[in-house]
């Protein structure tokens, strides 16, 4: 087999060095197809995925219950990914006057069958909310050479006690201020605005404004002579 390969299967042992014994096999073998693009070509479907791989159907049973029943949490799996990659050295973020960003913002799963933890979701495309499980993603952005790779930091996903936009993204913005470093630029879309990154203790952030907004200046604008004088 080529080195790629050998180098994937000891970053997968890596990633799943904290992971009870049961769902080890079955999580390694769905991270292998996640690696190898067949959930691309599934369109999501996570069984099709594991048989084009080759897995026997027994071998595929097993890992999608490790996938839905095995006691592991994808909050342990994102920070040993960021752990592997930093050390490595060929993992490289940009800084700009002292200031690394990383972005944060809100998936939506648009699938019809979902149930637990749905809420509304508002996509920019839609101009409506439309019922979605949603995940709340934060990653500091960073190149291996000429490739953007972002370094995943932060997985969270809406409560079923309150699946809102909102509440998930000041769960979001909260966390990623008591966890990242000082140097860290917190961004994301307009959808959070600034009120929540203001009150979630986040050291610094960028903010995109709304689509319409109304703005003034500090001070009231000379009278050019032409027109109502202003106010």
């Amino acid at each position: 087999m080529s080195t790629i390969v050998y180098r994937l299967a000891v970053v997968l042992g890596v990633l799943l060095a904290d992971v009870p014994v049961g769902p080890k096999l079955g999580l390694c073998w769905l991270l292998w197809a996640l690696s190898a693009g067949r959930c691309l070509r599934s369109r999501g479907a996570v069984c099709p995925a594991l048989a084009a791989g080759g897995l026997p159907a027994d071998a595929v049973r097993r890992s999608g219950a490790a996938r839905a029943y095995g006691r592991w949490a994808s909050q342990s799996l994102v920070p040993a990914w960021s752990q592997r990659v930093q050390p490595a050295g060929r993992w490289q973020a940009p800084q700009d006057a002292g200031c690394r960003p990383v972005a944060c913002a809100l998936l939506g799963c648009f699938r019809p069958w979902l149930s637990g933890g749905v809420g509304p979701h508002d996509p920019a495309g839609a101009d409506q909310a439309l019922p979605a499980l949603v995940l709340a993603v934060g990653a500091a952005v960073g190149a291996v050479g000429t490739v953007r790779l972002p370094l995943g930091r932060l997985l969270l996903r809406a409560t079923a006690g309150d699946p809102s936009d909102a509440a998930l993204q000041r769960r979001a913005v909260t966390q990623a201020g008591a966890a990242w470093q000082p140097d860290a630029v917190l961004g994301g879309d307009a959808g959070g605005g600034g009120a929540a990154r203001l009150t979630g203790g986040g050291p610094r952030f960028g903010a995109r404004g709304a689509r319409h907004c109304t703005a003034r200046r500090h001070g009231r604008p000379a009278d050019t002579g032409r027109g109502r004088c202003p106010v």
